[in-house]
């Protein structure tokens, strides 16, 4: 075994890979390959340190997977003791598609971009490795090509849809607290694609099963299968390139390490804001530059999170002008977003009221940057009238009031009394 065949493996070599699927180390050398493609996929996204199971968890997925191949593939073939691992060594054997994922884009291009280039990516790594596994399938077991496909695609498309079904419940749970927040326009998009392949997952999977059941009844009975590997592992040739995989391993771990020191940074803000130390959060952004942090992520607080309406206000509270010019950008344009939440709604605006009254405060102590209040002026007027409007109506039966309803109306009132501070046109009644 040669490096070069790993590449040839890729590109459906069918001499390569009758070889390998006869390799006694070919589940190792699998592994070593998932590895380094969990590198390749994480290195400027995830923190290793704080979460380390993102560097094994494609391995544990891809096992996953290629036990719901195995349970499908006894439809047509006979399974023997040790397939599993010749069949899951050479399922991780797929994993340098993956490497296409180390292209860090985000650093060339803008958030909703990068996005978008990171679905088409999805896809062309997802079909081709589908494509691939049903041609090594072929290979190894003599079965036609499209009974392949077919073994693939099905459980690929269960996992695909119990993925999609689980991953995105706890996010919906998530924004039932957030319904008055905008979603951040690169992730919508990246919903909106997952929610895609989840839709269709399903209704692709009951139709290969029936494909599947048609084939298989017009081909052999039960008792006909052949076997899934008909050659043997060949234990006298157990040579791989040690050196060069290891290499490979090394190089991924050493390009990944500024990507993992930028990483850090954000994470220790995001330390620091969440424990509420804006003084040191502030004082730390000071003492860095802009290309100190990673471009995959967004700076402490962020704006289309729920903690931007505690945080944020703070934040600003803290520029001046000794501020880099990058940091009140990135800031502003936060307030911008936290406005963004709040600019068609009047519940929005009542249901975070204190930090938005903070917020209006503080822009108006740096002087009303980029005009965020005065080109609200309006809005923020007609949000004074049904302000009073509101009490004018509360009046009428105070007696029977909750205590949520009088909470309430304090809330307003005190939101009513910072416009006012802010001269804006609202008079107090």
């Amino acid at each position: 075994m040669k490096f070069l065949d790993l590449l040839r493996f890729q590109f459906g070599n069918s001499a390569v890979i009758n070889r390998l699927s006869k390799h006694p180390k070919i589940l190792w050398i699998g592994f070593l390959l998932t590895l380094s493609a969990a590198i390749a996929r994480n290195y400027n996204q995830n923190y290793f340190p704080s979460a380390p199971h993102w560097i094994i968890t494609p391995a544990l997925l891809s096992t996953a997977t290629c036990l719901l191949i195995s349970i499908f593939l006894r439809i047509s073939l006979k399974l023997h003791k040790g397939d599993f691992k010749r069949l899951l060594g050479l399922l991780w054997m797929t994993s340098p598609i993956a490497w296409l994922y180390a292209i860090p884009i985000e650093s060339y291009t803008s958030e909703y971009t990068s996005a978008m280039f990171n679905i088409v990516l999805l896809t062309l790594v997802s079909i081709w490795r589908v494509l691939l596994f049903a041609k090594i399938l072929q290979y190894v077991s003599k079965i036609s090509y499209g009974e392949c496909f077919l073994l693939t695609l099905l459980p690929v498309s269960i996992e695909v849809f119990i993925i999609g079904f689980f991953g995105q419940l706890p996010k919906g749970l998530a924004l039932m607290g957030m319904a008055s927040l905008k979603v951040n326009p690169a992730t919508e998009l990246l919903q909106g694609a997952a929610n895609f392949f989840m839709r269709y997952s399903m209704p692709t999977a009951l139709l290969t099963f029936v494909l599947l059941l048609f084939v298989f009844r017009r081909g052999k009975k039960w008792k006909d299968r052949c076997s899934l590997f008909n050659s043997p592992v060949d234990r006298s040739n157990s040579a791989w390139p040690k050196k060069q995989i290891f290499g490979l391993l090394v190089a991924f771990c050493a390009c990944a390490i500024p990507f993992q020191i930028q990483l850090g940074r954000n994470e220790h803000l995001d330390t620091l804001v969440t424990d509420e130390k804006y003084g040191e959060a502030m004082e730390f952004l000071k003492s860095q530059n802009p290309s100190a942090f990673a471009a995959s992520k967004i700076l402490a607080p962020d704006p289309y999170s729920l903690l931007v309406f505690k945080a944020l206000p703070p934040m600003i509270a803290l520029l001046n002008h000794e501020t880099p010019n990058w940091i009140k950008e990135h800031y502003l344009r936060s307030a911008e977003i936290m406005f963004g939440h709040a600019d068609e709604s009047f519940h929005a605006w009542m249901h975070t009221h204190n930090h938005y009254a903070e917020l209006l405060q503080n822009l108006h102590q740096l002087g009303d940057p980029n005009n965020m209040i005065g080109k609200r002026k309006t809005a923020l007027l007609n949000l004074c009238d049904e302000i009073k409007k509101k009490k004018v109506e509360d009046r009428f039966d105070t007696s029977i009031a909750t205590q949520w309803e009088k909470a309430e109306r304090l809330h307003k009132n005190h939101f009513l009394n910072i416009l006012v501070e802010l001269q804006i046109g609202c008079l107090a009644q």
